[in-house]
C-alpha cells in the first residue's frame, strides 16, 4: 500500500474529508487541520434527530471521532499525514444545543508515533460545550515503497 497523494504535502484534507462517504452523508463539514488539531462542523437538521426530537448522541460521538482522528493524522506540514484506527473513544453528553450549528474540535494530548491519546469539544455556534471525548488512536503508515518486496500479502 503507497501513501496516497492526498496524503502527501501539500495536504488535499478537502479530498480526504470527501471519500468518506459517512461523514459526507451526515453532512458534516471539515474547516481545518493543523498542530492546534482538527476542527468539523455540522448544522443539524431534522436526519440528526432521535425520536424525542433532540439530536442523537451517536451524531455528537461521530463528529468527534473525526475531530480526533484527523488530529491524529497530522504530523507537521512537511509531513505525510497517517492513517488511523479508533481503538478507544469516550464520549460524555452534556447538554443540548441551542443552535443548530455544532463545532467539533480533537487535539493530540499525548502518545508517540503509533499510538495518540485525544481529547474532544463540541460546542454550538453559541459558545456552549454538548459533548466532549477522550480517545485513543492508532496510526497507521503506509510501507514505503522500497519495503515492498514482490507480490501483496
Amino acid at each position: 500500500m503507497k501513501t496516497p497523494d492526498a496524503y502527501r504535502p501539500p495536504h488535499d484534507l478537502k479530498k480526504i474529508v470527501e471519500a468518506n462517504a459517512f461523514l459526507r452523508e451526515l453532512g458534516v463539514v471539515f474547516r481545518r487541520l493543523d498542530g492546534d488539531g482538527a476542527v468539523f462542523e455540522l448544522d443539524l437538521d431534522n436526519r440528526h434527530l432521535n425520536a424525542e426530537g433532540r439530536p442523537h448522541g451517536g451524531v455528537y460521538t461521530t463528529i468527534l471521532d473525526a475531530a480526533s482522528g484527523f488530529a491524529t493524522r497530522f504530523r507537521g506540514a512537511d509531513t505525510p499525514l497517517s492513517g488511523t484506527l479508533t481503538l478507544s473513544l469516550t464520549t460524555e453528553f452534556m447538554g443540548v444545543p441551542e443552535t443548530k450549528r455544532l463545532v467539533a474540535t480533537g487535539v493530540v494530548v499525548g502518545g508517540g508515533q503509533s499510538i495518540a491519546f485525544t481529547r474532544a469539544k463540541l460546542h454550538d455556534s453559541g459558545g456552549a460545550l454538548i459533548a466532549s471525548a477522550s480517545g485513543t488512536f492508532k496510526r497507521v503508515f503506509p510501507k514505503r515503497d522500497s519495503e515492498h518486496s514482490g507480490a501483496e500479502r
